[in-house]
């Protein structure tokens, strides 16, 4: 685990490697600091989730996407004319989703030949969707330049509007 900064009660800042796990019990706000890759996370809920706060070079972007809508894939984000390595990707579930009747999971990935899976049908299944859940990925892919980032929405559409909201971190690959 990473290295202790002060005690637990008062922890604001760990220190680790990317392999580290990140602390959980600790206070809303705390950071942990992969020094390996040069990332900075934070935690919005005391050590449950932890969300990619910045990384060297980094480019963050945000959007919404309602999931009152078929079954499908829809474009979140593009690439520019260069690779990309993805650093980081958020979804946050607005609502409990758990007893919805038409859909099933979503999930999101890229459009690469070889698509890189950022949140699986598994995690994304129905089950999991309870209100405020992060479903994430903190990797390193690297996504080839002018594809796309897709949610995809199986089963059918939300009873009601249930607008997500995601986040990406990504820089230029080297």
């Amino acid at each position: 685990m990473g290295k202790l900064i002060g005690t637990l009660a008062r922890m604001k800042t760990w220190i680790g490697l990317s392999v580290d796990t990140k602390p959980t019990g600790c206070q809303v706000g705390a950071m942990f600091r992969e020094f390996n890759k040069g990332k900075t996370y934070i935690t919005p809920d005391g050590g449950v989730n932890w969300v990619l706060e910045r990384a060297e070079g980094a480019i963050f972007q945000s959007t919404t996407i309602d999931l009152n809508q078929a079954a499908g894939d829809y474009d979140l984000f593009t690439a520019g004319l260069s690779d990309l390595e993805l650093l980081h990707l958020s979804c946050i579930i607005p609502a409990d989703l758990t007893a919805e009747a038409t859909l099933t999971s979503i999930s999101i990935q890229t459009t690469d030949d070889t698509p890189i899976v950022l949140v699986s049908s598994t995690a994304g299944a129905v089950a999991n969707l309870t209100e405020n859940k992060y479903l994430q990925y903190d990797d390193d892919g690297i996504m080839e330049a002018e594809k796309k980032i897709q949610l995809t929405i199986a089963g059918g559409a939300t009873a009601a509007s249930q607008v997500c909201t995601v986040f990406t971190g990504y820089r230029e690959a080297t």
